[in-house]
């Protein structure tokens, strides 16, 4: 009997299963399956070699049926391209496979494109055509040349998103293939001349590495070292003062910091000032001065590249020195 059976059907088409059953013993049954573009595929989608080497048989899927001259013809024809647009038929290309001509170059690399047409014909109507997915073939002349300067920021924060390392593109390399410090991760663009990737934590450095391939082989590496910093930590200024006015206040002291320390002032505790040469995590009462005003300060802390980190305001309030007046006059 038939095991796969091509039928066409329309809205008012009927189905009529004629068993003759002799014995007793025997069984049939039938369903119903369209049939569609899903199972003309190609089993590779892209094939690189170097000039001269074949690129081998592309594998297309089988189609299998049995029965006599009555069962659908399955019929094979595969399709040459050099843009992936225009496709034309290859002449005598019409088994299961097909096996690609070898090329051969010198210069530069040569693509083409390959796909295969299923058709399947119904005894009582015109054929079913389906386009199978394609298969890109690129011959190259020889290995690519290392390449060039790798950019992007030598010096990171923790932890940072959307960090973008580039090169410029490799004549006649088809893929690049990247690597990054531990701790750091590639978000996307491996295989391409850009990544975009997460930085590691503070003391993973290392280097960024990428080569360029094609089917004649893989350059030598390019390498960018790059380091990850440390936050800065603000750590904790010392308490309110309250003094008088024209007294010098005690010592500012700012503890638990990781960075470089900047202390600023400020009048009105909304626009501060940079305290020359106050980087130390003592500010002295010396270095602030006598006060006849109420004054704020504060304690800046950077540490590389990094966003910095500010401290609490510290007041010191001064009071007006007391004026002793004038008494009356003396009495008898």
């Amino acid at each position: 009997g038939y095991g796969n059976v091509l039928l066409y059907l329309n809205g008012n088409s009927d189905i009529i299963f004629d068993f003759y059953e002799n014995g007793g013993q025997n069984t049939a049954n039938f369903s119903l399956a369209p049939f569609t573009s899903n199972p003309n595929t190609i089993s590779q989608t892209t094939i690189n070699v170097c000039s001269g080497v074949s690129p081998g048989a592309l594998d297309g899927n089988a189609y299998t049926y049995n029965g006599g001259t009555a069962n659908p013809s399955i019929t094979f024809q595969w399709q040459s391209s050099t843009d992936n647009v225009t496709f034309t038929n290859i002449s005598g290309a019409t088994s299961e496979d097909y096996t690609p001509p070898t090329q051969t170059t010198t210069t530069t690399n040569i693509i083409r494109y390959y796909r295969r047409i299923v058709t399947a014909s119904a005894g009582n109507a015109g054929g079913c055509t389906y386009n199978s997915n394609v298969v890109t073939v690129t011959t190259s002349p020889g290995t690519p040349a290392t390449p060039g300067t790798i950019s992007g920021t030598v010096t990171q924060c923790p932890s940072l998103t959307g960090q973008i390392y580039s090169i410029a593109a490799v004549n006649n390399a088809n893929n690049y293939t990247w690597s990054v410090p531990t701790g750091w991760s590639i978000a996307s663009g491996n295989g391409t001349t850009s990544i975009t990737v997460t930085t590691g934590t503070t003391g993973q450095n290392g280097n960024i590495t990428v080569n360029a391939s094609n089917g004649c082989g893989t350059s030598a590496n390019r390498t960018l070292a790059v380091t990850v910093s440390t936050l800065a930590v603000t750590g904790t200024a010392s308490s309110n003062q309250t003094i008088c006015s024209g007294s010098t206040p005690a010592n500012l002291t700012l503890t638990g910091s990781t960075g470089t320390i900047q202390w600023q002032s400020s009048t009105d505790n909304v626009t501060f000032t940079n305290i020359s040469g106050a980087n130390s995590a003592t500010l002295a009462g010396t270095t602030i001065g006598t006060l006849t005003a109420t004054r704020y300060y504060r304690a800046v802390v950077t540490s590389g590249v990094c966003a910095s980190a500010t401290s609490n305001v510290v007041t010191i309030t001064v009071n007006p020195a007391s004026v002793a007046g004038t008494a009356s006059a003396n009495q008898t």
